[in-house]
């Protein structure tokens, strides 16, 4: 009897140090949290930071952080003096943080490609890899980045997601093509203009896309920082009904966290819409040119009406 029981114990104890797989499923629920990065001029600190941040997070449970645009190159004077290696090496040392933290995370940076300047979001998974670079399609700074031109749908586990940066929340399309196709979560990071008569614009609509998509939607703003990196923060995380579950204040350095539930996200509005029969061909044509742009990612999924009602 001595001797089952001392078997049965090890078992347990056993069961318990065995380094547990990453999330089979986040359709349920995922927790995830936004970081009002403190940025500053230097690349490599700004990296550290966020595999801190990384690090602290993947102690408390969280699936997924979010930083802000340019959260790994903020200045503009920055850039000018960067070049593609040395992003490419801060970028090594945060996938490498993913990979040892089983945690994805959404890096605003810059990045330079054919001699032209983008400003991008990276989607870091939990095995290091680079899930999805999304280019910002309207830019504010024309002289110093081109636009995208590729929409976006990619999986965070297996919650179908889609992306926007800062000026890009005006465009509401950017959204509801990927939620036809069925995503069920809407990342925003942004360094908003520090202009206090833009507050009320600026929160309304990214709720606005919320509502209207009936998805939640995780916003990364940069905080109020020094010179050109400097915005009024708020970043908040939102359900599909436009309850904001958490909300940092205009401070860098915050961090705000919340459990959101993908399942419970619907496409009913969007479906509505693109049933309206003028508007059908527009609605069509949005859906084929984001499966001609992300072959990878309806390779692998196949979204039924039902499974996104």
């Amino acid at each position: 009897m001595l001797r089952q029981t001392l078997c049965i114990y090890f078992v347990f104890a056993l069961i318990s140090v065995i380094p547990q797989s990453s999330f089979a499923s986040s359709m349920d629920a995922m927790q995830v949290a936004c970081v009002q990065l403190e940025m500053n001029q230097d690349i490599n600190n700004n990296a550290q930071a966020i595999v801190k941040a990384l690090k602290s997070e993947s102690q408390r449970g969280t699936r997924l952080v979010v930083f802000p645009e340019g959260a790994l190159t903020p200045h503009v004077k920055l850039i000018r003096q960067l070049d593609q290696k040395q992003i490419d090496q801060a970028l090594n040392s945060i996938r490498q943080a993913c990979r040892q933290f089983d945690i994805y995370a959404v890096v605003g940076s810059a990045y330079k490609h054919d001699g032209k300047w983008y400003n991008g979001a990276f989607v870091i998974g939990p095995k290091g890899q680079i899930v999805k670079r999304y280019t910002k399609l309207h830019v504010v700074l024309p002289k110093l980045y081109e636009n995208g031109n590729e929409l976006a749908i990619f999986n965070i586990d297996d919650v179908p997601t889609t992306i926007i940066i800062c000026h890009d929340e005006r465009y509401p399309e950017l959204v509801r093509i990927p939620v036809l196709a069925g995503a069920k979560l809407c990342i925003y990071i942004s360094c908003e203009s520090k202009i206090l008569k833009k507050l009320d614009n600026c929160r309304s609509q990214i709720i606005a896309r919320a509502v209207e998509n009936q998805i939640s939607v995780i916003h990364c703003n940069a905080g109020d920082g020094d010179g050109d990196i400097g915005s009024y923060g708020r970043s908040r995380i939102i359900d599909r009904v436009g309850t904001v579950l958490a909300q940092a204040d205009s401070k860098v350095g915050q961090t705000i966290r919340a459990t959101v539930h993908p399942r419970d996200s619907r496409n009913g509005y969007a479906r509505a819409g693109a049933r309206t029969p003028s508007l059908q061909k527009f609605w069509a044509e949005g859906l084929r040119v984001l499966k001609e742009q992300n072959p990878e990612f309806f390779a692998k999924n196949t979204v039924s009406e039902t499974e996104t009602r």
